[in-house]
């Protein structure tokens, strides 16, 4: 699996057996600014459409390898997955995922405090989170 959204490009591209330059000729590209996406330098483009000229130029194919490409894409520009966005109960699991890649154990006020959120919202945006779980005196330790 891939680690950030530049390294999967430059494999991508390597696989295809092309130099950057090549790469960058045949599909407009400047060869400076790939080169800083693919070191993770710059960040992906955030359109859609630019994603999905890039992805296809790299021949990514199948749904799985989509999803992996927007998925990188989406975080190392520092955005929540679409998919993550679009799924209420996947949304309401981000505050304890993020407590425990602090390493740290949720409390059992937060544990419920985020069931009931997700129980009694009909869509959960990343303002909802901040404002519900991200209470000063509320914490995930």
């Amino acid at each position: 699996m891939y680690k950030t959204f530049g390294e999967m490009v430059r494999k991508r591209r390597l696989d295809m057996g092309m130099a950057l330059r090549t790469f960058c000729q045949l599909n407009g590209y400047d060869p400076s600014n790939h080169s800083k996406i693919e070191r993770s330098v710059n960040v992906p483009p955030t359109k859609v459409s630019s994603l999905f000229r890039l992805g296809e130029a790299l021949e990514i194919s199948g749904d799985k390898e989509w999803k992996i490409f927007f998925m990188l894409a989406a975080i190392d520009a520092g955005r929540i997955p679409k998919h993550i966005m679009d799924d209420r109960e996947l949304l309401g699991r981000l505050p304890m995922i993020f407590c425990s890649l602090d390493g740290k154990r949720p409390t059992k006020e937060f544990i419920e405090k985020v069931v009931d959120m997700v129980k009694l919202r009909s869509q959960i945006t990343p303002q909802d989170i901040h404002e519900t779980l991200y209470e000063p005196d509320l914490d995930c330790f």
